[in-house]
């Protein structure tokens, strides 16, 4: 996943699936925090939900620097 390319529709969170939600939680709240804290918690058979909900955390973090983006050049114009 390319951090820089956000071509990421809020949408397309109904077609994610995470398997493991309390895993995947863990992983948005790490990924939001810049952080692996909680990755030691994650047994290893529901890793791969931790990792999705990373995912989603980066689609967010894109999402809202993207906003802060488009508002500043709106104030510049």
């Amino acid at each position: 996943m390319d951090k820089n390319n956000f071509n990421f529709k809020f949408e397309n969170l109904k077609e994610i699936h995470v398997g493991d939600v309390p895993s995947a939680k863990k992983g948005i709240i790490d990924c939001l925090l810049n952080s692996e804290e909680n990755k030691a918690s994650i047994p290893d058979k529901q890793l791969n939900s931790y990792i999705k909900g990373h995912q989603i955390g980066t689609y967010i973090e894109n999402a809202l620097k993207c906003d802060q983006t488009n508002k500043i050049n709106e104030k510049k114009i």
